[in-house]
């Protein structure tokens, strides 16, 4: 899979400490979720298009 993995700046791989990182991210998430602690999807796109726009107006 880290082969896989692309760094989106420069189109390199990521290195083993940042896919180790991501793979620890994505298993937390992945048990919050089975316990019911995951974020609705609506509402974190709605969070982020109110970040967005109060960037646009600062």
């Amino acid at each position: 899979m880290s082969d896989n993995l692309k760094s989106n700046d420069e189109n390199e791989p990521l290195d083993p400490e940042s896919v180790n990182r991501i793979r620890e991210k994505v298993t937390i998430a992945r048990a919050e979720i089975a316990r019911g602690e995951g974020l609705d999807g609506e509402t974190i796109v709605n969070e982020l298009l109110e970040r967005f726009r109060q960037a646009r107006e600062a």
